[in-house]
Formats: C-alpha cells, structure tokens, sequence
C-alpha cells in the first residue's frame, strides 16, 4: 500500500511539471495561432485579394499567340482532270495532284482591350466590398474566439472561486458537526441537531464534488476554444477578482455599430446592392477592340521554311 500511494504520488507531480501555466492573454493568443476557423479566414482574406487582383486584370490588355509547324511525309493529293492542265489530255483521264508543301509554319498573335462593359465597371466597384466583407469576416471570427475564449477562462475562475468557498464551508460546518458531536455525547444537544448538520456537511461534499467536475469540463472547455489538444495539460494563473469589472457590463454604454458582427451586415447589405446594380448593369451592350497578326511559311526543305512569308492582319 505505501509503495502504491507513492507511486501515485510521483505520477501526480510528474503530471503537475507537465502542466502549462496560461493566463487569459497566452490562451488568446495560442486560440488565435491554432484556431482552425481563424486561420481559414485569414486565407478567405488571401483569396479575396487575389479575386480582386485577377476582376482588375480583366480590363487590361489581353494577349494571345500561338504557332504551328507541320511536317508532311506525303504531301496530301487531290484528284482532277489532267486537261485542266494539258488540254491535249483526254477528257476522262483523272491525274493525282499535291497541294501544299513538305514544311509549313503558322504564327498568329492576338490582343483584345476591353472598352465598355457594365458588369465590369460594376465588378471594379465590388471589388472593396468583396475584400472588406472578407477582413470584416475574418475580424468577427477573430472576436467570437476571443470571445468564447474568455467565457470559458472566467468559468475556470468562477468554478475555482466556488471549491474555495466550499471548502471554507466544510471545514466551518464539520468543526460545528464535531463540536455539536462532542455536545450530544455530554448529554447538552439533541441527536437530531446533529443528524441536521451531518446531512448539511454531506450535501456541501457533494455539491463540491459536482462543482470539481464543472471545473474539470470547464477545462477541457478551454483547450476546445484554444484549438490546444485535450490531453495537454492547463493552469489558469489568475484570479476572479481581476475580472469582476467585465463581468458586470452596463448594456446602456455599449455602442452596437462599432460590433464586428453590426458592421459585417452593413458590408453584406452594400454587397447585396452592388449585385442587383450588377444585374442592371449586365443588360447593356459591350464593347471592345481586337487585332490579329497572323503569317504563313513554305517550303519544299527545313532550310528554307522561314524565307517564304505571308503575313495577314485583321
């Protein structure tokens, strides 16, 4: 039995050196490095600025080329009549003829410029509002971890706050069993004073043990919101008392349109907005410019299939 009670007790001081301290600040920042929906808006926000960069990209020049090089083994033949070119030939006499030649090169170079178009001069406008609404996304996601974060910090606090006092109790209540224990065996209190108190006392133990795991749910609570493992191991190093004054929040001085949530609505409205001018806009013509230089080559060998050119612009 000693051997077992010392074995436990090296366990549970291997397990307390292994332990973390935090205060509410370290568990805020570690939930906003960890947090996997805060670090998916922060790459909503990448996103965002690259739609806006490739929606601005539409209105510059584009510019397109392509080629083709063509090596015939047997230049390809069509049929006709041999009198088209000997008119002394007989007149159903049908002779192969080539078209085309062994080597050929193709070339075309394109640019078009977008002059006019409504659903792009609106999508220029949105552009802010899509990377706004996305900043502001990643703001409120920012607040409701800090936000849960802290909730579930101050129910550590509070589930700590209440053992203590439920320990002040028991030992002030056991102390008055004893004595009233000691008083009923000298004849001076009845037994069902005493039966009262040991009910009392045995009540608190029970509401302590309930509290115990409150305390121990409000942890693993803490390392869900942390983005932290649950089998890590926590330590709140502060007190309730330093956070009484947030606790008691006067709804009067709270000014709603400076909420991250307020002002994430108010970008979607203007979202909202932007689109139904999108589909207004959509309706009318668009308008833009293109050229195209394309050229030709020839040749009977490889040596000679860039001398003979023919160039085409439209």
């Amino acid at each position: 039995m000693n051997k077992l009670i010392t074995m436990v007790g090296l366990l549970m001081a291997a397990v307390a050196a292994q332990a973390q301290n935090y205060s509410l600040q370290q568990c805020i920042d570690y939930a906003l490095q960890n947090q996997a929906t805060y670090k998916n808006s922060s790459l909503d926000v990448e996103i965002a600025k690259a739609k806006v960069g490739e929606v601005r990209g539409i209105g510059l020049p584009q510019i397109s080329a392509s080629g083709t090089f063509i090596k015939n083994i047997d230049v390809q033949k069509q049929f006709v009549p041999a009198s088209a070119f000997d008119p002394s030939a007989p007149k159903n006499l049908i002779t192969p003829l080539g078209f085309g030649l062994p080597y050929s090169n193709s070339g075309q170079i394109g640019i078009t410029q977008l002059i006019f178009d409504g659903s792009y001069i609106v999508g220029l406008q949105a552009t802010k509002t899509y990377l706004s609404l996305s900043e502001k996304a990643k703001d409120v996601s920012k607040a409701t971890i800090i936000q849960n974060v802290k909730k579930a910090y101050l129910g550590v606090l509070v589930a700590q706050e209440r053992i203590k006092l439920l320990d002040l109790n028991i030992i002030r209540l056991d102390s008055n069993f004893k004595n009233l224990q000691a008083l009923n065996k000298s004849g001076f209190a009845e037994n069902i004073d005493a039966d009262r108190l040991e009910v009392q006392l045995n009540n608190l133990k029970i509401e302590k043990q309930k509290i115990e795991n409150f305390s121990t749910l409000g942890y693993l609570a803490l390392k869900f919101q942390m983005g932290l493992a649950l089998t890590e191991n926590v330590i709140v190093t502060e007190n309730l008392d330093t956070y009484k004054n947030e606790m008691n929040i006067n709804n009067e001085s709270i000014v709603y349109d400076n909420r991250p949530e307020y002002e994430l609505l108010t970008i979607q409205k203007k979202a909202s907005e932007l689109e139904l001018k999108n589909l207004k806009f959509g309706r009318l013509p668009s308008l833009a410019a293109f050229g195209n230089l394309g050229a030709n080559t020839g040749s009977f060998d490889f040596k000679g299939v860039f001398n003979n050119t023919y160039y085409q612009f439209s």
